[in-house]
């Protein structure tokens, strides 16, 4: 921002009076001359007072307040020395006189793609309308003072206006800017910008290795809760009392913000408490040299949600659905170019570029594995790019970037790159029908058959040599559809912060929070609702979540709209296509909570159908779908689950209703405690044999010992025969036709069960939806 300097700011003409008041709020009246008697003030209240956070941009606009916990809080720190992020407080020491600052809101940059959730001002301007008080609790080393700019265009670095000049003191101290205010020669109003995509907020200008400490920061309206502020005291005159607001509850230290200065015989204030950060503050008070704290003072902390689903991360993966596995380890790309050190980890994968042109790709020219454009729309990615060594402080790439070609020889499309910041991850979601295009715009259409991506760029910040960056990493990559509602689906969120209830809603415009009710009073801890959407018309539709406590309220739309369509099943768990065979049930028991799947840190919801299902598993899908009360007795059942195990409440209510059994101690394998308690095996496979008897048994169904066996492999003699046979009988499973792939036929030509076959959970799925839809014992 280059339009005034702090210099020419510096110069400006401002009335005295105006520079003498404001240095003057930071320091405290002090007692007055010719008093004989020792006068005193007690605070009477406020006394252990919960109120409202007040309503904050970056926690209700962003989801994520700039509480100084998260990287993401402050973005492009200039001419600071490594910044430090500990304990909740960001530091660093301003290596220059002169425009050392930090980005509260990043503008974005032209040529810059600005990816789908990214929390810049493209995506989520800020409305000037709403938020007008800007509010911050600093420590400086070194006085000064500065402003907070702001660029009211994305894509630009030009600002349009700025705020009043910022009298920093040494300390911690709590500032208010009131934004509408403007300030010196500024040629913007803030509210008249209407909205505003860029914010700087200068460091104290000409002081050079000055530490500055952000505890949090915060741009607010000007309403919030009313704070009864009330004493007594023993003055025979007329003082003044000085209030102060602090995080100290020792009255001689840490007052940190003047509330206000106002006659001791008024004996109350109403302050209007809007800015404050969640936390604990107490109020102290000041006349003629006493000083007295009243507190605590609570400020609530806002129930804050995120929806995962709908989200571009919870449709069905093409990697899973064509190529039956995901895009997990270095294996996945099928070609690399100008990449050396390709590893995997358990965690993510890594590499170096070689030269100033790296290129992964997923596939190259393959007719076999082309991407249905009409489908398939977002690519995903967890990403991490390491700054060059001797540039260890350059801010962000110019990095990664798209590149696809339906054409053989090849014709690539090419998207705009995406800022990457160094030294921490970053989530991206590219919406590839929407992906501005920087050659050949054909567009995320047809039938792709080449798929590449590249890292970064070099390195040239601060206009030094070109460099290359040390390393990149990538984990979580996904190439997704729009989710999909059949008859039903599952909403899922995040809580953030906070406790509270959640309210569901759905609309068609993305918009204004004023939409259809879902569901209402669900636990905010709750994470997930099991939506019917039978009635609903085919269409798309956007979900949004509306979190409550008594204090607060905050609400979050999904990033991605969900259509409904009846003539498909679900993507509730991204690894199941629609399309596979077993997607029906596997919905089934989603929708029911019988199965949860595998959340993984991105959070995608997994399912993987080809695994083998263990006995632990088992037995706490049979008690969810037989609704039972969870039982957690003292003493553990069996030798090897301890109530500690979190499965331990299902193994035991299993075992209470004899669904389960153990092995015995003593027997083939199996050592003894000493208490002589069976063993459960809770990590063993689970046959299909084993899955018979559990569902028949959790069902309630009469054992069926007809005189003549289903099945060629369990004879009458089987233990497990009747059971078997039950569940036939009821549709739960068939068999294996003889005269099948490695099936012999016998005399009668019977069906093979193969009791002794793991089941996968695919092939559990379907026998548990379908035993859970028949029949129970005794019912009609």
């Amino acid at each position: 921002m280059r339009n005034l300097t702090p210099a020419s700011l510096a110069k400006l003409l401002l009335p005295p009076a105006f520079l003498l008041a404001a240095a003057l709020m930071l320091i405290p009246a002090r007692a007055g001359a010719g008093s004989d008697t020792p006068a005193s003030i007690t605070l009477t209240s406020p006394n252990n007072v919960t109120i409202a956070e007040s309503d904050d941009y970056a926690t209700q606009v962003l989801g994520n307040p700039w509480d100084m916990d998260d990287p993401d809080d402050i973005d492009f720190p200039y001419k600071y020395n490594l910044p430090q992020l500990a304990n909740g407080i960001w530091s660093a020491a301003t290596n220059s006189s002169t425009d050392a600052h930090v980005m509260l809101q990043y503008q974005s940059y032209e040529g810059i793609y600005s990816y789908l959730g990214e929390a810049d001002g493209v995506n989520r301007p800020v409305d000037t309308s709403r938020f007008t008080r800007l509010w911050m609790r600093v420590n400086v080393q070194q006085a000064g003072q500065g402003v907070m700019w702001w660029v009211k265009q994305p894509h630009t670095y030009a600002p349009t206006g700025n705020t009043r000049f910022i009298q920093y003191q040494p300390g911690w101290h709590i500032y208010e800017v009131d934004l509408p205010a403007g300030g010196p020669a500024s040629g913007g109003n803030w509210t008249n910008e209407g909205s505003v995509a860029g914010m700087r907020l200068d460091a104290p200008w000409n002081t050079d290795n000055n530490t500055v400490q952000y505890d949090w920061i915060r741009l607010t309206p000007p309403t919030g809760s009313n704070v009864n502020i009330a004493w007594t005291h023993t003055s025979t005159g007329n003082p003044n009392v000085n209030l102060y607001l602090s995080t100290n509850p020792d009255a001689n230290v840490g007052n940190e913000y003047l509330i206000a200065t106002v006659s001791a015989d008024s004996l109350s204030y109403s302050w209007r408490a809007t800015g404050m950060a969640p936390g604990t503050y107490w109020i102290h008070a000041e006349m003629e040299g006493s000083w007295r704290s009243s507190g605590p003072l609570n400020v609530n902390t806002a129930p804050l949600l995120k929806i995962d689903a709908p989200g571009p991360r919870s449709g069905e993966d093409f990697a899973y659905a064509v190529k039956g596995s995901g895009w997990t380890d270095a294996s996945q790309f099928k070609r690399v170019t100008n990449v050396g050190n390709l590893v995997t980890t358990p965690d993510y994968i890594q590499a170096n570029a070689t030269n100033n042109d790296p290129q992964l790709y997923w596939f190259v020219t393959d007719e076999n594995t082309r991407i249905d454009t009409s489908r398939y729309r977002y690519v995903n990615f967890d990403y991490y790019l390491q700054a060059p060594t001797q540039r260890p402080t350059s801010p962000w790439n110019a990095g990664p970037r798209m590149l696809w070609s339906s054409t053989n020889p090849i014709v690539w499309d090419h998207s705009q790159a995406i800022l990457a910041h160094y030294n921490q991850w970053m989530p991206f979601t590219w919406d590839m029908p929407v992906l501005p295009l920087v050659a050949n715009p054909a567009g995320w259409t047809g039938q792709i058959n080449t798929l590449r991506f590249d890292p970064h760029e070099q390195d040239d910040a601060n206009n030094g040599s070109p460099l290359l960056p040390a390393f990149f990493r990538m984990k979580n990559a996904s190439l997704t559809s729009m989710p999909v509602s059949g008859p039903a689906t599952l909403i899922r969120w995040r809580k953030l912060q906070g406790d509270g209830t959640v309210d569901l809603y759905r609309d068609s415009d993305n918009s204004g929070f004023n939409g259809t009710l879902i569901a209402s009073g669900l636990p905010l801890d709750a994470g997930s609702y099991a939506w019917d959407t039978s009635a609903l018309s085919n269409g798309t539709y956007w979900v949004y979540g509306v979190a409550r406590d008594g204090y607060n309220t905050s609400r979050w739309y999904s990033l991605t709209p969900i259509l409904v369509d009846h003539s498909s099943q679900s993507t509730i768990f991204s690894d199941v296509p629609t399309q596979y065979w077993a997607a029906e049930f596997i919905n089934d028991l989603g929708t029911r909570g019988v199965i949860a799947g595998y959340a993984q840190d991105d959070n995608r919801l997994l399912f993987r159908p080809a695994n083998t299902a263990t006995r632990a598993q088992l037995s706490k899908m049979v008690v969810l779908g037989a609704g039972w009360q969870l039982v957690s007795p003292a003493s553990a059942t069996f030798a090897d689950v301890s109530p500690g195990n979190t499965l331990y409440p299902f193994i035991e209510t299993a075992a209470q209703h004899g669904v389960i059994g153990g092995y015995q101690c003593g027997g083939t394998g199996e050592p003894c405690d000493a208490g002589n308690k069976p063993y459960f095996r809770p990590g063993n496979n689970v046959t299909r044999a084993q899955t018979a008897k559990m569902i028949s048994v959790s069902r309630g169904w009469q054992v069926v010992t007809p005189s003549a066996p289903t099945f060629e492999d369990v004879p009458a003699i089987s233990s497990l025969y009747g059971y078997v046979e039950a569940a036939a009988q009821h549709g739960v499973l068939g068999g294996y036709p003889c005269g099948g792939a490695n099936e012999p036929c016998g005399a009668g030509s019977k069906p093979y069960f193969r009791p002794g076959l793991n089941v996968t959970r695919a092939q559990l799925s379907k026998m548990l939806s379908g035993a859970l839809d028949g029949p129970e014992a005794g019912s009609k």
